[in-house]
């Protein structure tokens, strides 16, 4: 937080103004806990801070996310600097929200960067003065409201703002039979990839539509490597049935020959991409588990309507 006293008498040990970092500390003493302030070489107490004379001002950080892609609306979210800071028992910090394993399976699929704590980075004066580095007019529009009457000026969102284009991110990469086939958290006890579906009953089809897309353009091994994984969870659950596409651009001799390496009462057959549809119909394009999932929706709400 930001502690100015501009109006002090010019004994105040903080004349002038500076960023504090605030701590909440039990007192065996006084059995309770209190507040200081400190920047690391000095330090308030609370009961030192007389309204009449301070300015007293918290310091937060919006994080925005801006996609370039069309569509894609952008996200906010406000966040302390301090990396141990904590709101109602929970960490809420820039790292601990935007960390490399999010907190929840929510957070999982809509966090959209990772932010890791440079080398000493250790409490939130640190975080604000690495900011602050970046941008040299930064700190003079963040203090500009903090002025003396006579020199007070207005500074917009933007002038307050620290601008970061990130660019060649793994986020949106091509997953691979590793990812496919999951893993356990042996801490945490969370499943990723198909071992999350193990503990899910409604469930009666399994698929991973576009993971054969490239079969006979370099991904042969890691798309055969799919079909198997899907093929062994749905014999493993026993009442579900994996749908399995076939390469895009392959001809049905070439179908005709990955069908015949596959065997499994568990798996429905491969079929060329837009099986039966007219080469100008939408479906031409569609791989089988898309269309069979199409089919199977309409069927349920046809099913449905007639309830």
């Amino acid at each position: 937080m930001w502690i100015d006293n501009e109006l002090s008498p010019p004994e105040s040990p903080t004349q002038g103004g500076a960023f504090y970092r605030a701590e909440r500390t039990f007192e065996a003493a006084l059995k309770d806990y209190r507040w200081t302030f400190t920047t690391g070489t000095e330090r308030l107490r609370l009961e030192d801070i007389d309204p009449a004379w301070f300015h007293v001002r918290t310091v937060s950080l919006t994080v925005t996310t801006i996609p370039d892609t069309p569509g894609v609306l952008a996200q906010t979210w406000q966040v302390a600097l301090d990396p141990s800071h904590e709101s109602y028992g929970a960490r809420d910090s820039l790292f601990e929200l935007f960390r490399e394993d999010p907190a929840n399976q929510s957070q999982a699929l809509s966090l959209p960067i990772v932010v890791t704590r440079g080398q000493n980075i250790d409490d939130g004066g640190k975080v604000l003065q690495a900011l602050l580095n970046s941008e040299d007019q930064l700190l003079g529009h963040l203090l500009s409201s903090t002025l003396p009457p006579d020199l007070w000026r207005a500074s917009s969102d933007l002038q307050r703002s620290l601008e970061i284009r990130l660019e060649n991110g793994n986020d949106g990469q091509r997953p691979g039979a590793p990812e496919y086939e999951g893993r356990v958290d042996p801490v945490t006890d969370r499943k990723t990839g198909l071992k999350i579906l193990e503990d899910l009953e409604d469930i009666s089809i399994v698929a991973a539509p576009g993971s054969t897309r490239g079969y006979e353009d370099g991904f042969r091994d890691d798309a055969q490597s799919i079909i198997n994984l899907l093929m062994i969870h749905a014999s493993q659950m026993r009442y579900r049935i994996a749908v399995l596409d076939s390469g895009d651009g392959q001809s049905v001799a070439q179908v005709q020959d990955l069908r015949a390496k596959l065997n499994s009462k568990y798996a429905a057959p491969l079929l060329p991409m837009g099986a039966g549809a007219r080469p100008d119909h939408p479906a031409a394009d569609l791989t089988a588990a898309q269309w069979i999932r199409g089919r199977h929706i309409r069927a349920q709400r046809h099913t449905a309507s007639r309830v």
